[in-house]
This record gives C-alpha cells, structure tokens and sequence, in this order.
C-alpha cells in the first residue's frame, strides 16, 4: 500500500506506528457505526 511505503520513507517510530494504528482503528469503528 502506499501508506506502508511513506511510513518506510520516514522510518516512522514505534510512537508513530501507534497513531497510525489509533487512526485506523477510529476509522473502522466510524465505518461500521455508520453502516448500522
């Protein structure tokens, strides 16, 4: 994915990987809420 190549360009860090992770997680539980 794309996504997974910035993170590589910027050697994102462990703190970074967790954001990225939180966001994704938000965004699935939006997406899910709003197919109820």
């Amino acid at each position: 994915m794309e996504t997974d190549e910035i993170l590589n360009d910027q050697q994102a860090s462990p703190r970074t990987q967790k954001v990225v992770r939180l966001v994704y997680y938000l965004v699935a539980l939006i997406t899910s809420i709003t197919v109820f």
